[in-house]
């Protein structure tokens, strides 16, 4: 069974022990098997699914949250008046109110401040913006190209040597900033390993976050140190931007880590899934209520309202905007499929709104850009 057949199936369950209007989120969760595969969203060529949860839930209110990277001072909220939606249907790529037709199939898909980077099938990686054609600037990624959303540069592995090569990029010369042999290690993705992301974990101003044989690594680009592993196992690590990790803890709760794995942020009753925002700020995941934003800073966890929406999996766009995919799991007419179709929705977490702003035929179409 592929990954999509796997994911209908779960939502078909789902739909079949809900009575719409008002589901029971306590059934679904303990009838819903999490399949883990964060907004990364290409674990093998051709697969271009979001990033997913199987366990979807309705929810309650998004509160305004922010923090800078200091857990004793937050400092001031970020502004979220420059968030705009980011997502694709499998076909093309939205930015706001402006259509991409990307050049090539999509594999997966992630920003830089100034262009859509996606990585096709075949591990070709292009930049592509509303004013410019898509530019070929690599091959070889076939896991996946992920962008800086704040600045120019974007990182793959490159498996077509020897041993996998770390790439980091500056998108908007094209120019190549560093190539880092990482020797004899393990960075595959097979297809059968939808538990485990990508190798590429996320990228900001000077760090590139990856995964191999096992282990978290940071690699500095700028002042190109030798890339540090963290003492902390995979499996543990929900995910990981701007000097902040997520980590599994104990009975349920997720924590917050500096990348030597050492504790400075509040520990939170919630589910070992989910996705840090960009900037680290903020943390998108599955709590007691249903989908909820959490302060990595002070432990403020707010639910989502979906207004009787379910959100399956999600992620983060441009400004901190929350991106969630909502798959329609009313109960279908007798003899026919449950939970083809499915909205993209895009929240501001100051204004405390969610809207829709776009749709597929089938849900699991649906992508959130890889950050």
């Amino acid at each position: 069974m592929n990954l999509d057949d796997l994911l209908q199936s779960r939502i078909d369950e789902v739909a079949r022990a809900v009575e719409p209007p008002s589901p029971d989120t306590a059934s679904i969760r303990r009838r819903g098997q999490r399949v883990r595969q964060r907004r990364r969203a290409t674990v093998a060529a051709g697969l271009t699914v979001a990033a997913v949860a199987a366990a979807a839930v309705a929810t309650g209110g998004l509160a305004d949250l922010g923090r800078d990277n200091s857990a004793a001072d937050p400092g001031p909220k970020p502004s979220y008046d420059d968030g705009l939606p980011v997502w694709s249907d499998g076909q093309s790529i939205y930015v706001g109110s402006t259509v991409i037709e990307p050049s090539s199939s999509i594999g997966s898909f992630s920003l830089t401040a100034e262009y859509v980077v996606y990585t096709d099938t075949t591990g070709v990686v292009y930049r592509q913006s509303s004013a410019q054609p898509a530019t070929e600037l690599a091959e070889g990624a076939f896991t996946g190209a992920v962008g800086d959303p704040q600045g120019v540069s974007a990182a793959w592995i490159d498996e077509q040597s020897t041993n996998p090569e770390l790439v980091v990029m500056d998108v908007s010369t094209g120019d190549e900033l560093r190539r880092v042999d990482l020797g004899p290690v393990s960075v595959t993705i097979q297809e059968s390993m939808v538990s485990e992301p990508p190798p590429i974990v996320s990228v900001d101003a000077d760090t590139v976050y990856y995964i191999a044989n096992g282990h978290l690594w940071t690699y500095d680009y700028v002042e190109d140190s030798e890339p540090k592993p963290s003492p902390l196992d995979s499996d543990a690590i929900v995910d990981a931007d701007n000097d902040v990790l997520a980590v599994s803890g104990n009975s349920g709760t997720v924590e917050f880590r500096q990348p030597d794995g050492s504790v400075v942020r509040p520990t939170i009753t919630m589910e070992a899934d989910g996705w840090l925002s960009s900037d680290g700020r903020l943390f998108l995941g599955f709590g007691a209520g249903g989908i909820v934003v959490a302060d990595t800073a002070t432990g403020e966890a707010n639910v989502v309202d979906l207004d009787g929406r379910f959100g399956f999996s999600g992620g983060w766009a441009y400004g901190n905007t929350v991106m969630l995919i909502s798959p329609d799991i009313t109960a279908p007419a007798a003899g026919e499929p449950a939970a083809k179709s499915g909205e993209m929705l895009a929240c501001n977490p100051e204004r405390l709104t969610c809207h829709s702003v776009g749709s597929a035929k089938r849900f699991t179409s649906l992508a959130v850009p890889s950050l």
